[in-house]
């Protein structure tokens, strides 16, 4: 019984932590200061927004993801006076500029929490860099609430959303989105990139698919002294100059590379770059080129470049926990904006997981990664 009682207090507590760090980056005050900033023509009577707030993080985190399972209890709490229908319609307008305001300073209040020595080691060259990796997600399984579709076997798009994480920490600090989710990545990425920089000091290297590998994006990525590891697209003409040297070498898996200097683009192009391509040979006899201007192959190693570029990995696993752990698979209201809403709460309780893993792998003297997201949330 002893052991029993040890593992019921030992998962309170846990709990506990939980919900002590949800109070403190969902204070009331600082909700009510990120909707009046970004509310637009937006307003607040009987439903605030704190308490839409709080309801979605009840649905996720205490039933399941059934925003009407939460409505519902709140009303018996006597925490929601208002209809259920009225819950699901504020929800439904939910201006994005908010969403994304509070997801920006959310992360942050959750980034302030993070123990100084935390986090996955990066190789040497990088140290002086945040290293943010940039990927897309469209948010699917929207409900189907109007009458004429609700027979459709088809799935219902409900919005796009492009997000940047931290490799050392594992969260999500970017967040830009859109109601089209048949969007491309590539017209967030300003907005993301903007939003991040505003909020972060110091150089930021950024990894990102072959999508974000055209002259335009590159660009944007070099921007205010920071740098990129992009995978190289073939639809940009790589002309490789004649007076560097290619350079060989091998992976930290032991298979075989070149690295070499270059232009992408032609001459007659105004926003042509001259680069370092580095191309792997691939297992299968395929390849996987990369791109970067960190140039200097002893100060930036060609297999630390291609292992960063590896673990960009990383940031699907970050969707499909996200997805799987958290419900989003069932998505409270029928419209993209409170499918993002919803997903931006989704990040935000991953990144306290991510924090509270941080300070039970420190404790227990052991990597991040090995204490199970999954377990702890359950």
């Amino acid at each position: 019984m002893d052991d029993f009682a040890n593992k019921v207090q030992a998962a309170a507590s846990l709990a506990d932590a939980l919900f002590v760090c949800w109070r403190y980056i969902a204070d009331e005050k600082c909700l009510t200061q990120v909707f009046e900033r970004s509310r637009g023509r937006c307003y607040s009577r009987e439903i605030s927004f704190p308490l839409i707030v709080q309801l979605v993080h009840d649905a996720l985190t205490e039933h399941s993801g059934s925003g009407n399972q939460s409505f519902q209890h709140a009303a018996e709490q006597g925490t929601l006076t208002a209809s259920t229908r009225a819950v699901y319609g504020k929800l439904g307008r939910m201006p994005v500029e908010v969403t994304v305001d509070l997801f920006s300073t959310m992360a942050d209040r959750v980034l302030d929490l993070f123990p100084q020595k935390n986090g996955k080691s990066l190789p040497a060259c990088f140290t002086s860099f945040k290293v943010r990796t940039v990927d897309g997600k469209t948010i699917k399984g929207i409900a189907k609430r109007l009458k004429p579709l609700r027979n459709s076997q088809e799935g219902l798009i409900g919005g796009k959303a492009l997000v940047a994480t931290d490799y050392q920490t594992g969260t999500a600090v970017g967040l830009a989105v859109d109601t089209d989710g048949d969007a491309n990545d590539v017209r967030l990425l300003p907005c993301l990139l903007e939003d991040v920089r505003k909020r972060t000091q110091g150089q930021q290297l950024w990894v990102g698919d072959r999508q974000y590998c055209d002259l335009i994006q590159l660009g944007r990525f070099s921007e205010n002294g920071d740098n990129y590891v992009v995978r190289y697209n073939a639809k940009n003409s790589f002309f490789r100059d004649e007076n560097e040297t290619i350079r060989e070498g091998r992976d930290v898996n032991g298979r075989a590379y070149i690295d070499e200097c270059g232009w992408l683009g032609a001459d007659s192009n105004e926003h042509q770059r001259y680069v370092r391509r580095i191309t792997l040979e691939l297992d299968d006899g395929a390849e996987l080129s990369i791109v970067t201007e960190l140039f200097g192959v002893r100060k930036y190693p060609a297999a630390d470049l291609l292992y960063l570029y590896g673990a960009r990995w990383e940031i699907e696993r970050v969707f499909q926990k996200v997805t799987e752990v958290f419900s989003l698979k069932t998505l409270i209201g029928g419209t993209p904006q409170a499918g993002l809403f919803q997903f931006a709460i989704c990040l935000l309780l991953y990144n306290q997981l991510q924090l509270l893993r941080s300070y039970i792998a420190g404790h227990q003297d052991r990597e991040t990664e090995m204490v199970s997201i999954e377990k702890l949330f359950k």
